[in-house]
């Protein structure tokens, strides 16, 4: 189900089966009833007491349906077709192809209810894997949704974090994030940027120039604090709270150090084989 309400116990309490003993984990990491947030989206499993929130929203144009605007099982926006979940279909039938639309998702990419932009906005902050020509492919933070179409942007490169919005049917518009939207040094055990705590489901990534990123947890953090210069970008709940934090090369485990050898077998006297070998130091980047 969708958090329709949030600051009275759990939004998702309907769906809970009566169960008064439940593990809660949002957008794959531990959380508490605290870390819910107005359009999170529930699913709850009784075999194993698990409930799943996801915060994944994905907010673009309406560009295309199937089969129809009434009973629409899938549905694409910014180049992405997600499957629509029965319970999502009264939400759909509100907005018709052209509106700027905010699809709440699970976890796995389903659309499992749908709100205007103005009630709800996904971040849409990615990584540009591809760009040939005018076509960009683009893989969210969020919710793991790949993104493709023709693209417009200026000075926007393969491997950079870039925010994604509709500029027409079937278009990307792409721009740089620039500026963190952090203001002080990460405080590790403390969990805290500046003065702004981080959601108890919070997920940390590290980027190293235009390298892959990488998920990391806190235990993989050696300093206790990182400055505010290798904090690339953090994202806030509706709460106020950081619940994404992209870090500069915080770890070191994106480098991988080593020496390069090098030869070619030579034969000299008596049939005896030497190799002269060539040192090299070489330090490279993953991704």
């Amino acid at each position: 189900m969708v958090a329709r309400t949030v600051g009275s116990g759990n939004p998702f309490a309907s769906i809970l089966d009566g169960a008064s003993s439940y593990t809660i984990y949002r957008d794959g990491n531990p959380a508490s009833v605290g870390d819910i947030c107005l359009y999170d989206v529930g699913i709850y499993d009784p075999a194993t007491r698990i409930l799943s929130v996801s915060s994944a929203k994905l907010t673009g144009r309406y560009d295309n349906v199937w089969p129809n605007l009434e009973s629409p099982s899938k549905v694409t926006v910014l180049g992405a077709e997600l499957p629509v979940m029965p319970m999502a279909m009264e939400d759909m039938s509100d907005f018709r192809l052209g509106d700027t639309v905010t699809l709440l998702l699970t976890s796995d990419g389903q659309v499992a209810g749908a709100v205007s932009a103005s009630d709800a906005r996904g971040d849409n902050i990615g990584v540009l894997e591809k760009l040939e020509g005018n076509t960009a492919q683009v893989t969210l933070l969020t919710g793991g949704i790949r993104l493709e179409g023709n693209c417009t942007g200026s000075n926007v490169q393969a491997g950079e974090l870039v925010r994604v919005g509709s500029s027409g049917a079937n278009k990307l518009s792409l721009s740089r994030v620039s500026g963190s939207g952090a203001s002080g040094s990460f405080q590790v055990a403390e969990r805290k940027v500046g003065t702004v705590p981080l959601s108890g489901s919070c997920r940390l990534f590290e980027k190293v120039g235009k390298s892959a990123m990488k998920e990391i947890s806190a235990e993989d953090l050696t300093r206790a604090s990182i400055p505010g210069s290798q904090i690339v970008y953090a994202h806030r709940d509706t709460g106020g709270r950081i619940d994404l934090l992209i870090l500069d090369n915080a770890t070191g485990d994106l480098y991988t150090y080593g020496m390069l050898k090098n030869g070619t077998p030579q034969e000299v006297s008596g049939g005896a084989v030497s190799f002269p070998i060539l040192y090299t130091r070489f330090i490279t980047r993953r991704g």
